[in-house]
């Protein structure tokens, strides 16, 4: 993916971009979807202060195992093993 990102003029901005103290949840395949797109709209606020268009490509992997989640009340996954995605 860095030589499509590099040959076609993207910034990539990842988990390293976000200060540790802005981290809820991350675990090997990155950090939590409500930290990444908190930094997602901290970048376009900064593109849009500065006057300067862009274009925003968020990727996430957070759709397929291993399912980790940190402890909170608000996600519910019901068990659907053996049903297709």
């Amino acid at each position: 993916m860095n030589d499509f990102f590099d040959g076609n003029g993207y910034q990539v901005i990842d988990r390293t971009a976000i200060p540790p103290d802005r981290i809820h949840h991350e675990n090997i395949w990155g950090v939590a979807d409500e930290d990444l797109f908190t930094q997602t709209l901290l970048e376009a606020d900064k593109a849009y202060a500065a006057g300067k268009p862009s274009f925003i490509q968020v990727m996430t992997t957070s759709n397929h195992l291993p399912f980790t989640y940190r402890k909170v009340a608000s996600i519910f996954l019901p068990n659907r093993a053996g049903k297709g995605a």
